[in-house]
């Protein structure tokens, strides 16, 4: 992503499909956008519960370079590794946030 603005509505978009495809309790609209050092997103669950989100990108930055180029046409060849290598998703399992709803 191009910018800071450009990356909170891809998140938002994002999430808005995982929870329209899960069997989450999430209340449609009520995600909110929120700034490190808190997690990235903060949403109400119909129970009435404030629950936060975390979200990471798996993405092997080849791939991510190829598809960044939306007017390049035709095919192309790229080698690739498993990205979970490269990050590695547990760290941020580790991490202990505090939201302002926890405060």
């Amino acid at each position: 992503m191009s910018t800071e603005h450009e990356k909170s509505i891809r998140e938002l978009e994002v999430f808005a499909s995982f929870v329209s495809l899960s069997p989450t309790a999430i209340v449609p609209g009520s995600t909110i956008k929120r700034t490190p050092p808190e997690p990235d997103l903060l949403c109400q669950t119909h129970e009435g519960e404030i629950v936060a989100f975390e979200l990471v990108e798996l993405c092997d930055p080849q791939i991510a370079k190829v598809f960044s180029n939306p007017l390049a046409f035709g095919s192309e060849y790229i080698r690739t590794s498993d990205p979970a290598q490269i990050y590695h998703p547990r760290r941020n399992l580790q991490k202990l946030y505090c939201t302002r709803a926890s405060r």
